[in-house]
């Protein structure tokens, strides 16, 4: 049974040499971790848009991602869909404060997507597992375990 849930940006960072994810990720037996279907999708579309207008480089980034994902799933990863149980555990975290992350020296609410993920995370008691992030104080005051890289 998995017992570790990937967020977007450990999904994203797995696809690039020398990072903490990927470390992490490589030193885990598959078949312990677990991916929402809302990462996967997060991750894709955010690689695509951050490969510039480059056809090759979002081909590239998304293929890498792919190539990742696939090893995954062969050595037992769980892809998880948002299901209604999901659902019902994301109402309770959609307009929870503070669950706040911060970029470029500012400080901003997580969007409902990343939301959608801590609740599976919850829903399924998996220790969440991404770079250190604000808010993983306020999900682990709530009960939540999360590896921060």
């Amino acid at each position: 049974m998995a017992r570790y849930l990937l967020g977007v940006q450990t999904l994203i960072d797995m696809c690039f040499k020398y990072t903490s994810s990927r470390d992490w990720i490589g030193a885990m037996k598959a078949h312990n971790l677990a991916i929402s279907e809302i990462a996967i999708s997060i991750a894709r579309s955010t690689m695509i848009r951050h490969a510039s207008t480059s056809v090759h480089m979002q081909n590239r980034y998304k293929s890498a991602l792919e190539r990742r994902l696939a090893v995954l799933d062969e050595g037992g990863t769980v892809i998880l869909p948002f299901t209604r149980n999901e659902a019902i555990e994301w109402e309770k975290w959609r307009n929870h404060d503070p669950i706040c992350i911060s970029f470029e020296g500012k400080v901003d609410p997580v969007g409902q997507d990343v939301r959608m993920i801590i609740a599976t995370a919850f829903f399924h008691t998996f220790e969440l597992v991404e770079p250190f992030e604000l808010y993983h104080s306020e999900l682990r005051n709530q009960g939540l375990s999360v590896c921060s890289l």
